[in-house]
């Protein structure tokens, strides 16, 4: 089980509009240069979390048209236990676009959580 988008196939595109985000985040203090980011943003990705089965309860929620994450980064996690995955047509980057759907899915998932 890996996790394509923090490999290097997959960091030019997945930088298209979250370059800033990811220098940020990897702890740039000034813009970088992409052959400088994408290396550090490697560092990401969680291929070695996935090869556990002991996670903690989680709900996974992306939308089928996300620019940034591929949708084997979503459905990676179907049959994990104690996960439950939604993958929303249409939706966009986290589904945001579809928040009619995805609410519901998130506030239920929630109550369940807080009553296990």
């Amino acid at each position: 089980m890996t996790s394509p988008t923090f490999g290097p196939e997959h960091a030019k595109s997945l930088l298209f509009g979250m370059a800033d985000i990811f220098g940020n985040a990897a702890g740039f203090t000034t813009k970088p240069d992409p052959d400088v980011l994408i290396p550090a943003f490697e560092s990401f990705a969680l291929d070695e979390l996935l090869t556990t089965q002991d996670n903690c309860p989680m709900v996974v929620i992306n939308g089928d048209a996300d620019v940034h994450v591929p949708i084997a980064d979503t459905t990676v996690f179907n049959g994990r236990p104690n996960t439950q995955v939604e993958l929303i047509p249409g939706g966009s980057h986290c589904a945001l676009n579809k928040l009619d759907q995805i609410m519901p899915v998130m506030t239920t998932w929630i109550a369940d959580a807080l009553r296990s």
